[in-house]
């Protein structure tokens, strides 16, 4: 079985959440399912894998973003009959996934492995990969991840290569492309 695409986040408790595609069956990332586990001593011993989405298919890339002390965005993408990007809103207690809802889609083909960040004026923003080697499209949500913009394209080049941001402490957006 093949593992990849770690995505760490630490909550408000110190509770590491590894996030990770597991390839479940033959062909690749379209076989893979979303697991993760969690840690409560920093990543010297983690718990059993659970499963986070049980559909073949449905990948992380990038780390989840932090919504308030019980809440987080994890974003998502699929690669089984269609390649598009979700978010996933999920709500914990204590190193448990209390309930999750991943119904936040952009509906355009082939942008995938979507990375998050914050704004300035508080809004999401999410950086998107194109898998027709175009440019880096960003769709961009005003209400906590529940709606998304159809995404736009902007100005950087992308060969079909993995995208990594984040907010730093001053507020801007530091970005990792190919």
């Amino acid at each position: 079985r093949t593992i990849g695409n770690t995505s760490l986040y630490q909550d408000d408790d110190k509770i590491l959440w590894l996030f990770y595609n597991a390839v479940m069956v033959r062909g690749g990332w379209s076989g893979a399912l979303i697991n993760y586990v969690i840690s409560h001593d920093n990543g010297h011993s983690w718990s059993s894998p659970k499963r986070f989405a049980t559909t073949i298919g449905n990948l992380v890339k990038n780390s989840p973003l932090r919504l308030d002390a019980a809440s987080f965005l994890l974003p998502c993408y699929t690669e089984f009959l269609s390649h598009k990007s979700y978010v996933c809103k999920v709500i914990h207690r204590n190193g448990e996934i209390v309930s999750k809802t991943c119904d936040a889609q952009i509906n355009a083909e082939g942008l995938i492995q979507p990375a998050l960040v914050r704004s300035r004026n508080g809004d999401i923003l999410m950086i998107l990969r194109d898998r027709s080697k175009q440019r880096i499209h960003i769709s961009r949500s005003t209400d906590g991840g529940e709606r998304w913009s159809g995404p736009e394209r902007v100005g950087l080049p992308n060969p079909d290569s993995a995208n990594a941001a984040i907010t730093l402490d001053d507020g801007r957006i530091l970005l990792a492309y190919n």
